[in-house]
This record gives C-alpha cells, structure tokens and sequence, in this order.
C-alpha cells in the first residue's frame, strides 16, 4: 500500500503532484514485476491553525 498526502498550501499545483505521483507509482510497480495495482484518491477539508 503506498499512502500519501498532499498538504493544500504547498507550492505544487494538483496536477504537479498527481504528475509526480504517477512517475513514483509507475517505477514503484516496475520495480515490483508490475502487479496490479488500484487508485483510490479522497479529498478532505480540514482546518489548521498556525498560531492561536
């Protein structure tokens, strides 16, 4: 299972990371003797605070 996150106010654009998860997640399975393989991606609100 490979699990990531993406936090909302990097500098990455959405298509960015979903470009760079693709190349890790291509080489990852190669590596691997290319074994079928699911995407499952949810998106979440949340709300943090830096400082009170």
């Amino acid at each position: 299972m490979i699990e990531s996150k993406k936090v909302p106010d990097e500098e990455a654009t959405d298509q960015d990371y979903w470009n760079a998860y693709r190349t890790v997640a291509e080489k990852v399975r190669v590596s691997l003797g290319n074994p079928s393989m699911n995407l499952t991606e949810e998106t979440i609100n949340i709300t943090y605070f830096e400082k009170i």
